[in-house]
């Protein structure tokens, strides 16, 4: 639905900016999958990653539009290196 639509759009447009701004990046992955009835995105860059992580503005917005779906965002550095964003939103039951 739209909510949803305009949630993972703001979602993936912060985290590209800060891929950009914060880390550097200059490849980022953006991958989308359904599983057990969850909308899953993953948000990697090759980028510096983060020391901290510290919640800003752009993520506390990020929490507060996924969750008033129901979701969760994790962020953090990669194992492999740069930073990653997920983000898990259910989706409605079709009936």
């Amino acid at each position: 639905g739209d909510e949803i639509d305009l949630a993972v759009y703001r979602v993936v447009q912060e985290a590209l900016t800060n891929a950009m701004r914060h880390g550097r990046a200059s490849r980022v992955s953006i991958q989308f999958w359904i599983v057990d009835g969850n909308l899953e995105l993953c948000v990697q860059d090759d980028g510096v990653g983060a020391a901290e992580i510290a919640k800003g503005i752009g993520r506390a917005g990020m929490e507060e539009r996924v969750g008033r779906l129901g979701g969760t965002v994790r962020a953090g550095n990669a194992a492999e290196g740069g930073f990653r964003l997920s983000v898990r939103i259910p989706l409605p039951r079709k009936e």
